[in-house]
């Protein structure tokens, strides 16, 4: 039975800064408060065994599995996963939200009203088509994470480094909840360990989900966009 740690980046500048990061690729990365978050994941997972770490290789991302990586004794294999990155709404990433508002206001009325079929934004991905590619990428990792040869460390955990809304979506449709309750229903703070485990060809969530103990006082950092 493989088990698989999900974890949402820790605070980053843009999340701080109210901008919608998404996909763009010249995000700043993580703040001063988001690299002290990471460094109480990288402690707390210093004594348990990671076969492997997959990353969304957004920078805010993959700063977080450097640093974890880090503080393991014996340093884990880092593999970006391009499935792992957050959700685009396409033309609006990189905007604050009031930009996104004046802008794209047909958008912002489908977010508000929780659209899943169609893109919210031009250019942007369906969040049914997010939470799709969700499924598939955390279930790929797992069965890669199962087969020794691969894993050197294979009886270990794998972790994987995501985004608020690819994780939110994701483990809503697996515990069944409508996909536009999954914001609401499926909250995912910054630096949160959801842990799932893979039986067979069925994936199960382990409760609780967006676990943020490890943090200590860095838990419930402000969150504003994904």
């Amino acid at each position: 039975m493989t088990e698989l740690w999900l974890l949402r980046h820790t605070v980053s500048i843009w999340n701080k800064e109210g901008i919608h990061q998404g996909q763009c690729p010249n995000e700043p990365g993580l703040s001063p408060e988001g690299i002290e978050q990471a460094k109480k994941i990288g402690e707390f997972l210093r004594w348990i065994k990671i076969c492997g770490i997959w990353t969304s290789p957004l920078p805010r991302a993959m700063q977080l599995a450097k640093i974890i990586s880090s503080y393991q004794f014996a340093l884990p294999i880092i593999y970006p996963e391009m499935d792992l990155m957050e959700w685009t709404n396409g033309e609006a990433d990189g905007m604050s939200f009031e930009e996104i508002k004046k802008k794209f206001p047909a958008g912002w009325w489908r977010w508000e009203k929780r659209i899943t079929h169609i893109p919210i934004f031009p250019g942007g991905e369906s969040i049914e088509n997010l939470a799709a590619r969700g499924r598939k990428v955390i279930y790929k990792i797992m069965k890669t994470a199962s087969k020794s040869k691969l894993c050197p460390n294979y009886d270990g955990i794998a972790i994987a480094i995501s985004h608020g809304a690819l994780n939110g979506f994701t483990l809503a449709s697996w515990l069944g909840i409508p996909l536009k309750n999954g914001v609401e229903l499926v909250p995912q703070e910054n630096g949160c360990i959801n842990k799932l485990r893979l039986s067979g060809k069925r994936i199960k969530v382990i409760q609780p989900i967006n676990i943020t103990t490890h943090l200590g006082d860095l838990r419930n950092s402000p969150d504003i966009a994904v």
